[in-house]
């Protein structure tokens, strides 16, 4: 959740390449920086990229944010169960 909330306030995101659902929400890239965050070295050239390019830093964080306030948003997500749950009961 930290890592839809940093999104959702347009801020820089490193995530995790194997941590559940992070590559999806970042986009495969496009939206945040992937890394192993199992290697300290991995991790720490996440940040640097963030950190020595002001441009990449900038692009993706807006990507992110158009991301969380797009399909994130609440109203997308209480559409989406509703959606959900109309199908399960078959109305």
């Amino acid at each position: 959740m930290s890592v839809l909330e940093a999104m959702a306030l347009g801020t820089p995101v490193v995530g995790g390449i194997r941590s559940g659902n992070i590559p999806y929400l970042l986009q495969q890239g496009k939206a945040g920086v992937i890394r192993d965050v199992n290697s300290p070295a991995d991790l720490a050239n996440g940040l640097l990229k963030i950190l020595q390019d002001p441009s990449f830093a900038i692009r993706t964080s807006e990507v992110a944010l158009r991301r969380a306030r797009s399909e994130f948003s609440e109203n997308e997500i209480i559409g989406n169960h509703i959606r959900y749950f109309q199908g399960v009961i078959g109305d």
